[in-house]
């Protein structure tokens, strides 16, 4: 797990359930971007979100944007920690984080990435999902307008 800004955290699923990890490091809510189960530490604080998207080029991941982009701002504007992670905390928790920080916190596409490898030197998010979120920054975080971008420029 790695700490990318002071209350947001990215990892892979067993940091999501290495309960005295999260702990020690105060994580107060995780964002689940996996198809897998995930066993979550038994913490009656703990706010879980999990969304289930495949890493594959086809997957539609422009629409979650809005969705964990809110849930991450919340959960820090409220005082809290998040930790978000997919399987191996390599391609689906990167591109969801890249947005939120392009999003709430001033970076652009380039400073985003430059930004999360110098935190997790092995973020390779998939291709598809890196130009979905061009997309989505180029029609100023409009879902509707990205989609139809991306689907004119596939023809």
């Amino acid at each position: 797990m790695d700490q990318i800004l002071s209350k947001l955290y990215l990892g892979d699923i067993s940091a999501a359930e290495n309960g005295a990890t999260l702990r020690r490091i105060g994580i107060t809510h995780i964002l689940s971007i996996t198809q897998l189960s995930v066993s979550y530490p038994k913490r009656a604080v703990l706010v879980t979100k999990q969304l289930e998207l495949e890493d594959a080029p086809d997957a539609d991941v422009i629409s979650i944007f809005p969705m964990t982009s809110h849930f991450i701002h919340e959960a820090i504007t409220g005082e809290g920690v998040v930790l978000v992670h997919c399987d191996l905390g390599v391609s689906r928790s990167v591109i969801v984080v890249a947005a939120y920080l392009i999003q709430h916190c001033g970076y652009t596409l380039d400073s985003a990435f430059v930004h999360l490898r110098s935190k997790r030197a092995f973020v390779r998010p998939n291709a598809s999902f890196q130009r979905q979120l061009k997309a989505f920054c180029d029609t100023e975080y409009d879902v509707e307008k990205a989609h139809a971008l991306l689907a004119s420029a596939d023809r």
